[in-house]
């Protein structure tokens, strides 16, 4: 069972989802990881140790709904976007 993408923490955790939705891992430079989605569109994951910040997820999810692989990604981006109290 894949984590919700909203409930990722770390770039493993997020590589993992692409996989999961069927992306590819294609290629490293450095410290990121290129995925690209089977309709094409390339997203790019920093490989950093520890967690991802906060914008920084919002920047893959964003990416990620644009290579088109989830139709619940605009519910996951409103979720990590929402201020936790």
């Amino acid at each position: 069972m894949c984590k919700p993408l909203n409930a990722c923490h770390t770039s493993r955790e997020v590589e993992s989802y692409l996989a999961h939705k069927g992306a590819t891992k294609v290629g490293q430079c450095g410290s990121h990881a290129k995925w690209r989605a089977p309709a094409g569109a390339l997203v790019i994951i920093p490989c950093h140790a520890g967690d991802l910040h906060r914008g920084t997820l919002q920047s893959i999810i964003k990416m990620i709904a644009i290579a088109g692989l989830s139709a619940f990604l605009a519910a996951c981006y409103i979720a990590a976007t929402v201020p936790h109290l």
